[in-house]
């Protein structure tokens, strides 16, 4: 899907609001850290106090090091016309180098802009796909879309020296998966843990691929015991699915999966993590499917013909299948407590639901954080949105045509920016159609 970045919509959006009083340059000279040098920032007809009070902000640095994304005020009569050089009033963390790019506001602290962004992206959603699972992984991680930092993995534990990182070019859905690197021996690898009954049939599932010469590996342990179940491994350079049903032996009570390499050095990726029971079973949807109307379908992608590993099977050979499903009723108070009751088999089960998206953790573009998930037209009308609400905080601030310039502005692009919204949240629908039939009745 077409992607965007929070330095493009923060851009859009000042150069709608106020064009001619802001800028962003890129520091030609390493200064100080109290000093950002740009000699194509000195324009003609300024003066020394034209952005008194201005916010400085360090969008990105050459080494991704301190002062990247750091905002400071400028000094009263720190702009030095001539030459472009800006002096803030408390200085950097770091020196400014030579090919830092930096930004510079006149009324909005660059972070409030940046909240506002991110308030205005909660309310839109895209339909998404999502493995069903009776273990759902903390954070909802079953699909790896969570940030990777110090070689942790959300809800999953490292047991050696695994090197983990997020992988978003070799993926199998969504916008990451789990890259992990074994340095030392074979053993080492990322596990989870889950209570499992005693005679009840489960089925686990992982999609894996690995780099040439390496091997992916799926093992199931009874953890209760301390011994293994089951093993899936493939030698692919695409994704497969690595799979097995199973059944918990005598005196088991806990099971435990891990991802492995098999040799020293493998370099494997993982992604859509599930464990289900096939047949009749109830099951919590993720946190983030809040409502019912969230929800759009369940379905099933049956197993493709074998691979030449071990219980790896080409993915995605057939379409999709509708299962059968219907709701349990909810408790809204927990988590994760909107459940349904579905009637799966032993191929990988999904739920099609509607997700917010995620709000951007970094605004720099050097970090996989900074990422939209948004066509063209739908950043047009984000934008709209984030250019609505400053305009209608700045007409506040302002006064005479100033301020009627933002009242309209604020006027006109709230309405094409709710307009989205009303395509793209299922809650707003179905509350707009409630009210709907209730002023019918009156």
């Amino acid at each position: 899907m077409p992607t965007t970045n929070f330095f493009v919509i923060r851009e859009r959006a000042l150069d709608i609001l106020y064009p001619a009083r802001w800028t962003r340059g890129t520091a030609d000279t390493s200064s100080t850290a109290s000093l950002i040098k740009d000699a194509a920032a000195a324009f003609s007809g300024a003066v020394v106090d034209s952005y008194d009070r201005h916010w400085l902000k360090i969008r990105s640095t050459t080494d991704g090091a301190a002062p990247q994304s750091e905002v400071r005020q400028m000094s009263e009569g720190g702009y030095t016309a001539a030459n472009g050089d800006f002096v803030p009033q408390a200085a950097f963390s770091a020196a400014v180098d030579a090919g830092d790019t930096y930004e510079v506001h006149k009324w909005l602290h660059p972070d409030e802009l940046d909240r506002i962004i991110n308030l205005k992206m909660r309310n839109l959603m895209l339909p998404s796909i999502f493995p069903l699972s009776l273990d759902l992984v903390t954070s909802d991680n079953n699909d790896f879309e969570q940030a990777i930092s110090g070689n942790a993995i959300t809800g999953w534990t490292n047991n050696g020296t695994c090197v983990a990182a997020n992988e978003t070019s070799i993926i199998w859905r969504g916008t990451r998966s789990a890259k992990l690197t074994h340095t030392t021996v074979a053993s080492m690898y990322f596990s989870r843990q889950f209570g499992v009954t005693v005679g009840k049939q489960y089925a686990t599932s992982i999609m894996a691929r690995t780099t040439e010469g390496d091997s992916a590996r799926l093992r199931l342990v009874d953890a209760t015991n301390s011994a293994t179940i089951d093993t899936a491994t493939t030698t692919q350079l695409d994704f497969v699915e690595l799979m097995f049903e199973w059944t918990p032996p005598s005196g088991c009570r806990t099971a435990e999966v891990r991802l492995m390499g098999v040799t020293d050095a493998d370099v494997n990726y993982f992604d859509d993590y599930q464990t289900w029971v096939p047949g009749s079973h109830t099951y919590r949807l993720p946190s983030w499917v809040t409502t019912r109307n969230r929800l759009i379908e369940v379905v099933e992608y049956p197993r493709g013909s074998g691979g030449p590993g071990t219980a790896d099977y080409l993915a995605e050979t057939y379409g999709a299948r509708r299962l059968s499903w219907n709701w349990v009723d909810p408790d809204y108070r927990g988590t994760n407590e909107v459940l349904i009751n579905v009637h799966t088999g032993t191929d990988r089960p999904y739920i099609l639901a509607h997700r917010p998206l995620d709000e951007v953790s970094a605004d720099y573009v050097t970090t996989t954080a900074n990422t939209v998930p948004l066509a063209t037209e739908d950043v047009d009308a984000l934008v709209d949105g984030v250019v609505g609400t400053v305009a209608e905080r700045l007409a506040g601030a302002t006064y005479g045509a100033e301020r009627d310039h933002f009242e309209k502005l604020a006027r006109t692009k709230g309405n094409q920016y709710q307009a989205l919204v009303d395509r793209m949240n299922p809650d707003r629908n179905t509350i707009q159609k409630k009210f709907s039939r209730a002023y019918g009745t009156i």
